[in-house]
């Protein structure tokens, strides 16, 4: 079962930044500049980690004297990595319109824009709603108790494999999300 999700190029250097570079702007579904390209995805996998300082330092130790037995060094907490979304699909490497979809997701890792992605429909995507608890996205992006219409994402590789015997193009797209 694949699931649509659509990505646009929005053609600006930062999400704060006014000005579009319409010269590196990838197309999207209709060929032309910053629309959406949607995608079937096949798998979507969302990493958050958090950043933590878990090296056992000397005397940061909890010892029971009686029976000489270290309990667990204290883990500090340093902050939030940035969230990174994954989505694999695949192509039929015979199709004209999926060949020119993978030319479309190669030239939005060539650009140096700003990439937005959501899904078709954004009430219904579990993306969308994983600021939904945050303050920070409250005043900016959304208002209170609504879901996000897209993430501002910039892409950190394509990886691409051919298989001959099936004529189909798997892809994964690794975004990171940006502010």
């Amino acid at each position: 079962m694949l699931t649509k999700i659509r990505l646009k190029d929005l053609g600006k250097r930062s999400v704060s930044d006014t000005v579009q570079n319409c010269s590196e702007i990838a197309p999207g579904d209709d060929g032309n500049a910053g629309t959406w390209l949607t995608l079937n995805v096949s798998e979507i996998t969302y990493t958050l980690d958090s950043m933590l300082n878990d090296k056992a330092e000397i005397n940061r130790f909890e010892n029971n004297d009686q029976n000489e037995i270290f309990g667990l060094s204290e883990v500090d907490k340093l902050g939030i990595a940035v969230g990174v979304i994954t989505l694999r699909g695949y192509l039929i490497g015979t199709e004209t319109s999926d060949l020119q979809t993978f030319a479309k997701i190669v030239k939005m890792c060539k650009t140096q824009g700003v990439k937005m992605i959501s899904g078709v429909d954004n009430t219904k995507f579990f993306l969308n709603y994983i600021n939904y608890y945050d303050d920070y996205y409250a005043n900016i992006s959304k208002t209170a108790n609504q879901v996000l219409d897209g993430i501002y994402v910039r892409i950190r590789s394509l990886r691409v494999s051919f298989d001959a015997n099936k004529n189909t193009i798997e892809y994964t797209l690794e975004l990171v999300e940006t502010k």
